[in-house]
């Protein structure tokens, strides 16, 4: 009898779990492509993209309900839309964000990323910033949503709202704060050469009681010097 149940486990959960392992490999070697192509060390070409891109389908196919496979198909499908040799569609690429979300509610990098899929391949800034505000919600400090809101904020200025432009600037204090060198970095970047670092600068001056020395010395030393 025992023997029995031995096999029959094996013939039910042997197969899911080399199918999982499959999926994993698939999920790893998209993830691959995808560090190269933010690191900037290879171009998207059509064939590296359409390789990415099966392995990261082939993934979700195999496991789907992954939150991680998810969320890398969607991002997959953007660095192919960015290189202009993919053209996603918004209901597709809503579906994978939002299944990843309700898989995982509390994963704010989920809903920092959506909101960058909703303002820059979507156009919707709203939306953006309703998603913004709901990983703000979750956790206050995240630094993918912190860099994202500032990133969109900056872009839609000239159309958001006093509250917004707030939030925008707080997210940019919040940044000052980091441990993580390469966080500041990217918000230096937008902030300085963007036409309206004098409001950023201005909003973390008045705040300036709030800082830490290390908050003080970058925002003196290297973002509003």
């Amino acid at each position: 009898m025992f023997a029995v149940i031995v096999i029959v486990l094996i013939v039910l959960f042997v197969p899911n779990v080399f199918k999982k392992g499959i999926a994993s490999a698939h999920y790893f070697k998209s993830q691959y492509y995808l560090g190269q192509w933010i690191k900037g060390k290879t171009a998207i070409t059509e064939f590296a993209f359409n390789d990415a891109h099966e392995a990261a389908q082939s993934a979700v196919d195999k496991d789907p309900f992954n939150a991680h496979y998810l969320l890398n198909l969607a991002k997959v499908k953007e660095w192919g839309w960015s290189a202009e040799v993919f053209q996603p569609t918004q209901k597709n690429l809503d579906e994978l964000y939002l299944k990843a979300i309700a898989l995982r509610p509390k994963w704010v990098s989920a809903y920092g990323d959506y909101a960058y899929s909703l303002a820059f391949l979507q156009q919707d800034a709203k939306m953006a910033f309703l998603y913004l505000h709901k990983a703000n919600d979750i956790v206050p400090f995240e630094e993918t949503v912190l860099q994202n809101t500032v990133l969109v904020g900056e872009y839609y200025w000239s159309s958001i709202d006093y509250d917004e432009k707030v939030f925008v600037m707080e997210s940019a204090f919040k940044i000052l704060e980091t441990n993580n060198q390469a966080s500041f970095e990217y918000v230096k970047a937008i902030i300085v050469e963007s036409d309206k670092k004098q409001y950023f600068c201005q909003f973390i001056k008045n705040k300036s009681e709030d800082m830490s020395e290390k908050a003080n010395q970058r925002f003196e030393k290297q973002l509003c010097r």
